[in-house]
């Protein structure tokens, strides 16, 4: 049998480590692919998308066993509590612009149960189109989500930092998701992976890909020229507004001569 009780535990340890290791690369995986699929969709879908858009469902589907991967079980008067809000609502203590999503959430009568209050929360988040920005907030401070996991969970780990770079390219993307009808407390969230297996079959069709890469770089350039345009435009209005101030002090001075001139005259 096993010798010490020690090396016993330590064997346990070890191959829990293992495990938690092979699910972050699993859900790592799954991330990559559940984002490529929604974006992909998405773009060639070409409108606002809602709730019941199946690639964004299962976004969050994945998004949220992302989350959920290491949590600790933590022990209230009320019982065991497990939910990925605790670490969600940090993010406003970090950051104060989160704030806003953080009372509509805690002011949504129909949500009952922690669950759905982070669904709310994601979904908000994504709207925004700051959900990366957010989850970066709290990647950068481990020292508080230690509070709420494992250290081998994902978000502790590279895993996580790599899944919050993916999230930006969700940025593109507008969403205009309903929170009054959605049963958020008590959808279930599996993993439907028919979606995804058609697409690991062209996984590396590139043609697919650079299109995406095109319109995500175009999408980018307009706006980048906008925002120069932007700039532009309000020199253009300062130099005008300098040249109406010169011209109406040159008028000013024309009248004052002329006036001059027929004093002189008379």
């Amino acid at each position: 049998g096993l010798g010490g009780g020690d090396s016993g535990d330590g064997t346990a340890r070890a191959a829990s480590k293992c495990q938690m290791m092979e699910e972050r690369a699993n859900l790592m995986h799954m991330m990559k692919l559940s984002i490529k699929v929604l974006l992909q969709s998405a773009l060639s879908l070409g409108r606002s998308l809602d709730a019941d858009y199946a690639p964004l469902q299962q976004f969050f589907v994945v998004m949220e066993h992302c989350l959920k991967h290491g949590l600790k079980v933590k022990k209230s008067f009320i019982g065991q509590n497990k939910s990925f809000f605790g670490p969600l609502e940090l993010v406003e203590k970090l950051c104060p612009e989160a704030s806003d999503i953080a009372t509509s959430v805690r002011n949504l009568p129909e949500l009952k149960t922690a669950v759905g209050r982070g669904r709310a929360w994601l979904y908000l988040a994504l709207m925004q189109k700051k959900l990366a920005d957010y989850l970066k907030v709290l990647i950068d401070n481990k020292h508080l989500l230690s509070e709420f996991y494992e250290p081998e969970a994902l978000m502790m780990e590279e895993e996580g930092m790599v899944i919050v770079g993916l999230l930006v390219g969700l940025n593109v993307l507008d969403a205009n998701l309903c929170l009054k009808g959605e049963d958020l407390d008590s959808q279930v969230g599996v993993i439907d992976f028919s979606l995804y297996l058609k697409d690991v079959q062209d996984l590396d069709g590139g043609k697919e890909h650079e299109r995406i890469t095109d319109v995500l770089d175009q999408k980018n350039y307009v706006e980048e020229l906008n925002r120069h345009l932007s700039c532009t435009v309000g020199d253009l209005q300062t130099k005008i507004d300098g040249l109406e101030k010169t011209n109406s002090k040159l008028q000013e001075e024309e009248e004052r001569m002329k006036g001059q001139d027929k004093g002189g005259l008379s």
